[in-house]
């Protein structure tokens, strides 16, 4: 088996809440948030490279309107 190299996504994003896109922007789904203070998450990874990736959250209550909460620049490490 060859091996793999770069990001892959694994079950994220029902069909019900619009799936995973993919575009030249990056990549983004919404999640059920059973827990927290809102119904929604929408996660958006942008940025990405090798060693790098953006990851914006935002959250809402019907789908329809967002707003951004978290922003995590995240770095792979080098040790």
């Amino acid at each position: 088996m060859a091996k793999r190299s770069g990001w892959h996504l694994v079950d994220l994003g029902t069909e019900k809440l619009g799936g995973v896109k993919i575009d030249e922007k990056g990549i983004t789904y919404s999640m059920n948030e059973p827990v927290a203070s809102h119904a929604l998450t929408r996660a958006t990874y942008t940025n990405i490279s090798e060693n790098h990736f953006t990851w914006l959250g935002e959250r809402s209550e019907d789908g329809k309107t967002w707003e951004q909460f978290m922003v995590i620049e995240a770095d792979r490490s080098t040790t």
